[in-house]
């Protein structure tokens, strides 16, 4: 019921998809016409008098597709609805110019392995749990046991005291958030041609940060290789904590 309006679902439904399909047309239309550009115009110059830093940061989810279309038995064979999901999201940065390092000195909670262990196992978790309650529910009792017990143990990561450093930047606004479906690639060309559309290429200072997959840096490589890579420390412990 909208304004004493009575709407369906299925005709919310049909305006829903064909908004999306023309968002759609009009995405992959820019990201050809990105693609058709020469070097030169896809990286253009930076100029000084921009002093935000422009930003990228990219990742990969998972999520859960019903295809009604396809048959039984291709559903059969794929044996899941798990689809992997592709996110980046274009910001602008306010960030001072230093000579050296306004925080050289590591946080102690990056030092302590067991610390570490735990913030990267708790995320770990969460991502395992996914939309299950039963999983979530053993998560929580879990925790709960941990808390009744009195032998010592490491802060989880909503433990910890987190102070903000000297030099931190701040958020100053996010232009757009971009997801798909679709391979790596195509997904890097995508997120290229927004940022650029965006005038974030202009920006004297750019930086991509992404956790240490392979195809992340796949895309920094490709299309931002001129932009300063940052490593997203905890979620990269994903990739390297044996659990």
């Amino acid at each position: 019921m909208l304004a004493d309006l009575k709407i369906s679902t299925q005709r919310v439904e049909r305006i829903t998809e064909r908004i999306g399909s023309e968002q759609v047309s009009e995405r992959n239309k820019a990201t050809a016409a990105w693609e058709e550009k020469p070097l030169v115009e896809k990286t253009p110059e930076a100029h000084s008098c921009c002093t935000d830093v422009a930003m990228v940061q990219y990742d990969g989810g998972r999520m859960q597709v019903m295809d009604r279309s396809i048959s039984k038995e291709k559903l059969a064979a794929k044996q899941t609805h798990w689809r992997e999901t592709k996110v980046g999201a274009l910001y602008w940065v306010k960030s001072d110019k230093h000579a050296v390092d306004p925080a050289p000195v590591v946080p102690a909670k990056c030092l302590d392995p067991p610390a570490v262990l735990q913030m990267v196992t708790e995320i770990k978790a969460k991502k395992r749990a996914g939309s299950s309650p039963l999983k979530e529910k053993e998560i929580e009792k879990k925790d709960s046991t941990e808390e009744n017990s009195e032998e010592p143990k490491s802060k989880t990561l909503s433990q910890v005291k987190t102070t903000k450093r000297p030099g931190a930047p701040e958020l100053e606004s996010r232009i757009c958030v971009l997801s798909s479906l679709s391979d790596s690639q195509s997904f890097g060309k995508m997120l290229a041609s927004s940022a650029l559309s965006e005038g974030l290429f202009e920006a004297e200072r750019k930086a991509f940060v992404a956790d240490g997959s392979e195809s992340n840096w796949g895309i920094w490589k490709r299309c931002f290789s001129d932009w300063t890579p940052i490593l997203d420390l905890f979620t990269s412990g994903l990739f390297h904590c044996k659990l």
